[in-house]
Formats: structure tokens, C-alpha cells, sequence
């Protein structure tokens, strides 16, 4: 199955093979998870490891992609910050806490959508010109929105963009070195990032 953000053209789009997630562990015995069961409401699973919140077959369930035991699968609204061990590279649990009470993923930072009560996820600082289409698909934004990036996001290690722009290197300015090093946008000057305040004047 190939899948497409837009349907259509299917260069460079995620191939899905079926991943052995036919089964799954339920503390101490292995069940089968029957497909129609599959991203169901959280007091539906079948799983106690999550495993039935991936291979998602209703797209609407659908926030991110990423790869599990080296094989493209679809990660399932109900699948993320809550530990299940279900992306290789952990994506679906990089989750922040912007205010008490209120745990999200990193990807609905600054996306435009209230999910805090406080709305403290919107308190963006430091947002850079550079847009990218976000791994994780928040089902209350646009599907396939450009959305602005976060200068933190930038070279943390993690990539958060679907076009990988975040940790490319060569699109952003180095200030600094070694634990020193600063990522900024290109048109910035390495002086106005790396003095304070009070020596830029």
C-alpha cells in the first residue's frame, strides 16, 4: 500500500508493508488483534503495549507516521504520550507539559490550536520564517498545514519536520561551537546571538 499526503504522486511516499503487529501482549498472554478493533477508542483496546494503536486503516485516526521494527506504520490518535514503546525512534512519545494537568506532543506546540486550558501551548517565542509540514498531524489543524518552526526544534536531534528541514544543517546558521553552538536562520549575524542583551547596543 503506498500512502500520499496528496493522493496523488507517489514519489517518495511512505510504502507500507503489513508489519507483524497481528498479535499483541496484554501483561501476561498474546492476543490477536482483530482488525475491525484496530485504533479503537482507548476503552476498547485489546493491547496493553499499544500495538493495536498502529496500522491504522481510517485515516480520520491518523496523526503521525514513523517507522516500528524497521517497517512504515501509522500511529493512531490514541497512541502517543502514554509510553507505549511504538516508533523506532520514540517520536510518538516526545511529549511536553506546558502547563499542569496539560501533556501534549512536542508537534502541537504553536500549531494554532488551543489544546492547554491556559493555552500555553500557543505561547510561542522564538518562532522561525521557516515552515514545514509537521511529522505529527494534530487531527485539529489542516491536514498538510505549513507550519512556522520553533528555533528550539532546530538540530535538537529529533526531526519533527516530514521534510527532515529541522535537522538539516546546511539551512541554518552555526554560531558557536562544540556545547556553545547555536542554530539560527540564515540571514541572521552570529553577534546578535551570541551577546546579551545589553552588549548589542
Amino acid at each position: 500500500m503506498i500512502i500520499c499526503d496528496n493522493g496523488e504522486d507517489t514519489e517518495g511516499c511512505f510504502e507500507f508493508k503489513e508489519l507483524d503487529h497481528t498479535t499483541c501482549s496484554d501483561r501476561w498472554i498474546s492476543l490477536k488483534i482483530q482488525q475491525s478493533m484496530r485504533c479503537a477508542l482507548p476503552a476498547m483496546s485489546q493491547c496493553g503495549d499499544g500495538q493495536d494503536q498502529t496500522n491504522c486503516s481510517d485515516p480520520e485516526r491518523v496523526v503521525m507516521q514513523c517507522l516500528s521494527q524497521g517497517y512504515p506504520t501509522t500511529i493512531s490518535i490514541w497512541g502517543y504520550c502514554n509510553d507505549y514503546q511504538l516508533c523506532d525512534d520514540g517520536y510518538n512519545n516526545v511529549c511536553v507539559e506546558p502547563e499542569p494537568d496539560c501533556k501534549i506532543h512536542k508537534g502541537q506546540l504553536c500549531d494554532g490550536y488551543r489544546d492547554c486550558s491556559n493555552g500555553k501551548d500557543e505561547t510561542c517565542k522564538d518562532l522561525t520564517k521557516v515552515a514545514c509540514i509537521r511529522r505529527f498531524h494534530s487531527p485539529n489543524v489542516e491536514k498538510n498545514a505549513s507550519l512556522p518552526i520553533p528555533l528550539g526544534w532546530v538540530m535538537d536531534g529529533k526531526v519533527d519536520c516530514l521534510d527532515g528541514v529541522d535537522e538539516d544543517e546546511t539551512q541554518w546558521l552555526k554560531c558557536g561551537k562544540d556545547y556553545f553552538a547555536r542554530y539560527q536562520e540564515k540571514d541572521t549575524k552570529c553577534e546578535d546571538v551570541l551577546l546579551c542583551p545589553a552588549e548589542r547596543n
